[in-house]
Order: structure tokens, then sequence, then C-alpha cells
């Protein structure tokens, strides 16, 4: 997160308010945030309600960087990577696991009413749960731990920090997905 304090009070109030505690780990880094956001960290590293590991940098290096930063905290199967400016809703966390049941399946991302092309809301048709895509848009994109892993560059870039501060790494990690051999899917 970089500044924005609002918008990450109220995602971390909605994954609070839709997710048991033990189904996640929030890894919450902050970005070199000038605002409030290292005071809210704080609070979180002592609310017992949810279980948060606050990663503070120094120096704003810009989304991919951050991201790749916070992976280096997890070991998860399974790691959601989004933005601070989202709502979690009630079943998110099953939508995007599901997809999964399906080995071949390598990103998942859901719809939103902010975003374009087929993630769009208005492109939701009631007898589809699921669509293989080739892009997933960045905000909010859940990906096989493993599959991250084999495709990353170097020693610890899963997001291409050529791409910062933001901007096509989603395509980029879209594409590295796909060449591996997986698939993109958006959840309804």
């Amino acid at each position: 997160a970089f500044n924005k304090v609002d918008y990450t009070k109220e995602a971390v109030s909605t994954l609070k308010q839709t997710t048991d505690r033990g189904d996640y780990h929030l890894i919450l880094v902050n970005d070199a945030s000038t605002d409030q956001t290292e005071q809210y960290m704080y609070q979180l590293d002592n609310d017992h309600s949810i279980n948060c590991l606050g990663v503070l940098l120094q120096d704003n290096g810009g989304w991919c960087k951050a991201v790749n930063e916070g992976m280096k905290h997890t070991g998860a199967e399974f790691v959601l990577i989004c933005n601070n400016d989202i709502h979690f809703q009630e079943g998110w966390l099953n939508a995007m696991l599901k997809p999964f049941e399906d080995p071949a399946v390598g990103a998942v991302g859901p719809t939103s009413n902010y975003v374009s092309g087929l993630q769009s809301v208005a492109h939701n048709l009631p007898t589809i749960d699921t669509e293989e895509v080739k892009f997933l848009i960045g905000f909010f994109i859940v990906v096989r731990r493993s599959i991250l892993e084999q495709i990353k560059i170097g020693a610890d870039q899963y997001l291409d920090e050529r791409f910062s501060p933001g901007g096509s790494d989603d395509l980029d990690l879209s594409l590295r997905i796909q060449d591996a051999g997986f698939k993109l899917m958006i959840a309804r």
C-alpha cells in the first residue's frame, strides 16, 4: 500500500467480515507511505482478530517491488496479489479457489465494476461461473505459489520490476503463466 490508508482500512475490514481468520495470512506491504498507513499497520499487529504481517519499506519502489517484497514472507500454496482499493465479497475465497481443482489452472481473477474487458461485471452471464481468458487484470489475482516459483525472474522477482512503478506487469505475469503451460480463469 502506498498512502490511501482509508482504502486499506476498508479492504481489511471487508476481508475480516467475509473470511475466517484461519483461512488466510495477510501480508500488508507499506511502500513508504507518508500518511497514517504505518500507524495502522501497528494497530493490525496488535489486532488478534486478523492474521497479519506488516512489511515496511523505507523507499517507494513501486507496485512490483512491493509485491516481490511481500512474497518473501509467505510460503502459502495460493497467493492473492491485490490492490488496497478492493472490497472482499461474501464467498470470495471459495469462488477464487474452486477453479484450482483443475491442476492446469495457474491463476484466477474476479470480475469487477471498475475494470474493462472480460473481467467487467458487464460481461457476467448467469450460466457461466468461470471462463478461460488470455489476460488477467492485476488488481486482484490468485496464483499457485508453485507456479510463481517456476516463472519468477532471478532469485526473487515474481513481478518484473522493470514495469515499476506499475503498469503492464499483469500482462507480463499472465503471459509467463501461460508460457509455462497453465490456464488463466475468471471466476464470477
